[in-house]
């Protein structure tokens, strides 16, 4: 070839003629005559990526082409390829560059390889299945054609070199599945992994391991092989299959527990099988599984209007019901009747509306929150006499909402979202009356010392009137003491005035009880006990209550010694 110009390639021939004339022997020769050659020279040159592959792997196919000739030829590559092999579609790349909708079987338009021009075609196939002989090999065939001096077009073909790979005599096919995609905290979902042994060789200690993303967690003894339950096998250390003839399926699930709230709203869950073959370790790994992990948000805020309230008082409660998630779902506000109050019917409004809402044992329904709304619902409750006790405890609420919603799959789930606790401290005085008998056993003519400690354990102070039981006849009351001052009398319609009780102190009332001289002991035994009546007042209003005592007891027998 020239510098300027294409390759020269030309044919000579010259003749000769041998002759005998007596003993001599001579040749002539002709003129030399020269025939130039005109056409293209390829060279095909096929590789692939691999000297061994086994089953879904990918290999890559590459073809040169090398025109070492005179002349262009538009050329197409023809490659068959061998059955267990699958053409990847839109694999091809010429030149580095993609050719679409193209297939090596049916023929790769290369175009035009000029005179010392190099071009490359790739394309890629998987292994589909283990070819006999446990290997694949072909060759390429390139169809060009040509423009000759004269004018006519001239054809050929060209085979290349044989391209071949081995294939490992031996594939395990897994296939990962689940109950659900869709999921939420506190739900068991059930994940299954299939393994079939499509090679032809046995794979030994086969092993799935599944690594969970946080907050997922194994439910013991839910593992099953093959329709047996393994409650001994824990999961996470591994679940044993063993031996794996080839042609056999296994099947292997366990179920997962959604333990809490992910940190984000999608998890993968992706199994792990790891084997032996022919001494060989090897691995695999399962098809990812992504779980949409629904989280509802739902808040609950609470208000009152009085940090500080009595018996009778009225205390109205405010609760804001949010829905920040992105669905919207159906919910009911509970646990509204703090105890020691009673609910006030007709004082419920949502969102200002008013509702005819007369029992809210069962909760006060909202209806349907949409996504990124809120509910706005207001009752009222009344103090009752019943939250007076001992240590004063204060009233404590806090709601919940209660709510359901419905996943994508189907399932109905419901949940709660606690409120805050609000408090409201009671204010009143706890009146205790503590009645005393001495001595016990008396006869007529003699007395008794009767005693009533009033004392007042709360944290208001209350005036005290101390009534007491009638007494039978030929029973007398005399010295009547209040705090060791005498009174004139203790009568029975309108008590005793007893007079104020401040937090924290007490008073003593004492008498004595003379049993007369003419006193039937054929009565039954005398039994009394105190009531003390005592109003108070908190704020603006005033309340009144009362406080029985213990009984005491009389034995009057003439036979007492």
């Amino acid at each position: 070839m020239t510098a300027d110009g294409p390759r020269e390639f030309s044919v000579q021939n010259q003749t000769h003629v041998r002759f005998r004339n007596g003993s001599y022997e001579g040749v002539a020769y002709s003129n030399t005559v020269s025939t130039p050659l005109v056409g293209p020279l390829l060279q095909v040159a096929k590789s692939v990526s691999v000297t061994r592959a086994a089953i879904n792997q990918i290999v890559t196919y590459s073809v040169a082409l090398t025109n070492t000739g005179n002349r262009a030829a538009e050329v197409t590559v023809v490659d068959p390829l061998p059955a267990g092999l699958s053409f990847i579609a839109n694999s091809v790349l010429i030149g580095g560059v993609p050719l679409t909708g193209v297939s090596p079987s049916r023929g790769i338009p290369v175009g035009s390889v000029d005179i010392g021009a190099t071009v490359k075609l790739t394309f890629q196939a998987i292994v589909v299945s283990i070819p006999p002989g446990l290997q694949f090999a072909n060759q390429a065939r390139a169809d060009y054609a040509f423009t000759a001096q004269s004018g006519r077009t001239v054809r050929g073909s060209i085979l290349s070199n044989t391209a071949a790979f081995g294939v490992i005599p031996y594939r395990l096919s897994v296939s990962a599945s689940s109950s659900t995609n869709v999921t939420f905290a506190g739900d068991v979902v059930s994940y299954e992994i299939v393994l079939t042994n499509e090679g032809g060789e046995a794979l030994e200690n086969v092993l799935i391991t599944i690594p969970l993303p946080d907050d997922f967690g194994f439910v013991p003894g839910s593992v099953v092989i093959g329709g047996v339950f393994m409650p001994g096998i824990e999961p996470g250390s591994g679940i044993p299959i063993g031996l794996l003839q080839p042609g056999q399926t296994v099947r292997a699930t366990v179920g997962l527990r959604v333990a809490g709230v992910t940190s984000g709203e999608q998890a993968v869950v992706q199994g792990r099988i790891d084997y032996t073959v022919g001494g060989v370790a090897a691995s695999l790994l399962a098809n990812p599984l992504v779980f949409t992990v629904v989280k509802p948000k739902v808040t609950v805020q609470l208000q009152v209007n009085r940090t500080r309230a009595s018996v009778n008082d009225t205390l109205q409660y405010a609760a804001v019901v949010r829905n920040d998630s992105s669905f919207a779902l159906d919910a009911r506000l509970t646990g509204i009747i703090p105890p020691g109050t009673a609910f006030i019917p007709g004082s419920v409004t949502l969102d200002g509306q008013q509702q005819s809402v007369t029992r809210i044992e069962s909760g006060i329904p909202l209806g349907t929150l949409r996504a990124n709304s809120n509910a706005v619902i207001r009752y009222r409750v009344k103090v009752l006499p019943s939250a007076i006790v001992q240590g004063l405890p204060p009233i404590l609420e806090g709601a919940l909402a209660s709510f359901t919603f419905r996943l994508a799959d189907g399932r109905v789930v419901s949940m709660t979202a606690a409120a805050n606790t609000v408090k409201t401290d009671l204010y009143a005085p706890l009146i205790s009356v503590t009645a005393v008998s001495q001595p016990q056993y008396v006869e007529p003519g003699e007395s008794v010392g009767i005693s009533a400690v009033i004392r007042n354990s709360g944290n208001l102070r209350a005036e005290v009137t101390l009534l007491r039981t009638d007494h039978p006849p030929e029973y007398f009351i005399r010295d009547v003491r209040i705090g060791g001052r005498s009174v004139p009398g203790f009568p029975l319609a309108e008590g005793l005035y007893v007079g104020d009780i401040p937090p924290g102190e007490s008073i003593r009332v004492a008498y004595i009880g003379v049993i007369g001289d003419y006193y039937d002991v054929a009565l039954p035994d005398i039994v009394g006990s105190f009531t003390a009546r005592f109003a108070y007042r908190f704020e603006d209003q005033i309340n009144i209550g009362e406080s029985r005592s213990n009984e005491y007891v009389i034995v009057v027998d003439q036979t007492n010694e």
